[in-house]
């Protein structure tokens, strides 16, 4: 009688212990899910956030960047599977351009994109500079509907200093130069 107790004990504890496995792996699953944008496939403002403070606890120099695609609205007007196009063509284009080590994510829900590069703000300047340039003189195509399309963005850029930035104050310096360099350009 006791065996049968014990093996009915026994064989309860090791389907618990397999179904929190489960639920574990899976709660992990979901965490993963929760910090990346649906439409391009790349880290989210969550993703962003969790990544941006990593690097600013460890100290090492780096540029965020802040880039916003222009007249994002007429890609919207066409349609918005026209417009979810034009953002997974950025995206592409980006992920072909940036440094090898840079971190890309959709900054919240619209048409701005942040991108962590571990360079000086000179060099990562330059190098987002480039890619403007490569981004304007490329025809996209729109895959479903073959329409031909090109993209421009403007940017803005700012130097993480450990002394006095945060990422509230990173942010607000990168957007404060993407409100300049749109006004400008």
């Amino acid at each position: 009688m006791y065996s049968v107790y014990l093996y009915w004990y026994l064989l309860i504890v090791s389907l618990l212990i397999i179904v929190i496995i489960i639920l574990v792996f899976k709660l992990k699953q979901y965490v993963q899910l929760s910090q990346i944008d649906e439409i391009t496939a790349i880290s989210n403002y969550r993703g962003f956030k969790k990544a941006i403070n990593n690097k600013i606890k460890s100290k090492a120099e780096f540029t965020l960047a802040i880039l916003d695609i222009d007249d994002f609205r007429k890609y919207n007007f066409i349609s918005y599977s026209f417009g979810d196009c034009v953002l997974m063509e950025f995206v592409k284009l980006l992920k072909q351009q940036l440094p090898a080590g840079s971190f890309i994510a959709r900054y919240k829900f619209g048409d701005e994109f942040l991108i962590i590069v571990n360079d000086n703000l000179k060099n990562a300047s330059e190098k987002i500079r480039i890619i403007q340039e490569k981004c304007k003189n490329n025809t996209f195509q729109n895959i479903e509907t073959k329409q031909l399309f090109n993209i421009s963005f403007s940017f803005g850029t700012a130097l993480f200093e450990e002394s006095t930035d945060n990422l509230d104050s990173l942010l607000l310096k990168t957007e404060k130069e993407l409100k300049e360099n749109k006004i400008n350009s």
